[in-house]
């Protein structure tokens, strides 16, 4: 088969991995480690990855723009107009940085300690844990509405978010469980859940901006780039309009029993062939 063929299916490939995994709950760090060590699909240059953090920050930036848009006058509208009034716009912006802070710290803690990559059984397990936070989330049982989010509530699914720092464990998945656990109803869970993508997806963008100059210096293939930055933008879309509606019909432990067969298999693959 032509090369410059198979080299253009590697990279549709790639994105479409990025844009669906990114936003359900699946853990896209998971399956990119799978790709890479048992399908043998891997990406050689940190620029694509910038590249798709970059598609997948607009589609995301787009999806939730309105709200976006609320939530950022009524934080300024908090400090300049009434307080009042914009009260819990304003907190809401807080929690959301606050939960995001949490993460951050998490992960420099992990760079640090050595601890930012898994073993691929490892990753076959951390799936299987994966699949159990979200069938723990299938047992939905809150009724807290964003307005009555309080700094523990914060903190918790900070906390909880952490575990998606681990590749094989969604960073949606355990910030929805941990919305359970603080007793966020099910469209609050997934609002906030679905606002935290944008803090994360920034930090994860501006953590390999430095590469990005490398994409316009004698780069061969620019248009497989460009390619796979829409690829992974609709893709992207799609995955958080596919999951709002998932959550809504509350069958979101679909995504669970899935995990539990692809990490079941991946751990069996790890210990069969390490």
């Amino acid at each position: 088969m032509n090369e410059k063929f198979l080299e253009v299916l590697k990279y549709l490939f790639l994105s479409l991995l990025q844009g669906i995994t990114e936003v359900l709950p699946i853990s896209s760090s998971g399956h990119l480690q799978i790709a890479s060590e048992v399908l043998k699909i891997k990406d050689n240059t940190v620029t694509l990855s910038v590249f798709l953090h970059l598609a997948s920050l607009l589609a995301v930036v787009v999806y939730l723009r309105k709200d976006l848009i609320e939530l950022i006058k009524g934080f300024f509208g908090f400090l300049f107009k009434d307080k009042i009034k914009f009260k819990n716009q304003f907190m809401l912006a807080i929690y959301l940085v606050v939960t995001t802070l949490i993460l951050v710290l998490f992960t420099v803690l992990m760079k640090l300690f050595g601890f930012d990559s898994s073993p691929l059984w490892l990753v076959g397990l951390c799936l299987i844990i994966n699949s159990a936070l979200l069938f723990v989330f299938g047992k939905f049982t809150g009724t807290k509405k964003l307005d009555e989010l309080s700094l523990k509530d914060a903190v918790v699914v900070g906390l909880f978010q952490c575990a998606g720092s681990f590749a094989g464990i969604s960073r949606s998945g355990s910030c929805l469980c941990g919305c359970n656990v603080s007793k966020i109803e099910k469209q609050a869970s997934a609002k906030y859940a679905f606002l935290l993508f944008v803090p994360t997806m920034v930090g994860a963008t501006v953590l390999e901006l430095g590469n990005f100059k490398d994409l316009f210096i004698n780069n061969e293939n620019i248009y497989l780039y460009l390619m796979s930055f829409i690829v992974t933008c609709v893709t992207t879309y799609w995955a958080f309009a596919f999951l709002k509606k998932i959550i809504n019909k509350g069958k979101i432990s679909y995504f669970g029993i899935y995990c539990l067969i692809i990490g079941i298999i991946t751990f069996v693959y790890a210990l069969v062939t390490q």
